[in-house]
């Protein structure tokens, strides 16, 4: 038997699916009889009625309620939550910077917060 929760969940800033704002995600499943956990990373929107459906942005169709079999065959597995998170936030940076160059990015906004932050405490 295989069981599954979500364990993480962000949203795509300006990011839309059939109207709906765009969401990624980890769902890990469980499966009883080898007593093995699979991380899978997905994007989905909720429609109107409150239905979590796959989004094409990583699931690659959209419209298909997100159920147990569709988290196997469109997520993107990875080996643990903390892979599957750092992939979410690179990918979530990438799309609201709109560049590939997101290490540098994160790396230059640090350094100019901290140099702000000491300039105002002198």
């Amino acid at each position: 038997m295989k069981r599954s929760k979500w364990l993480f969940s962000t949203e795509l800033k300006d990011c839309k699916t059939n109207g709906c704002d765009t969401k990624l995600g980890i769902v890990v499943i469980f499966d009883t009889d080898k007593s093995h956990w699979k991380y899978y990373v997905v994007s989905y929107y909720k429609n109107s009625l409150g239905d979590v459906k796959t989004s094409s942005d990583l699931c690659g169709y959209s419209g298909y309620d997100l159920d147990l079999n569709m988290v196997q065959k469109y997520g993107k597995e990875y080996t643990s939550k903390e892979e599957g998170i750092a992939f979410i936030e690179e990918y979530k940076t990438k799309w609201e910077t709109g560049s590939n160059s997101t290490l540098e990015e994160k790396r230059d906004k640090k350094l100019s917060q901290l140099l702000d932050d000491k300039d105002e405490k002198s």
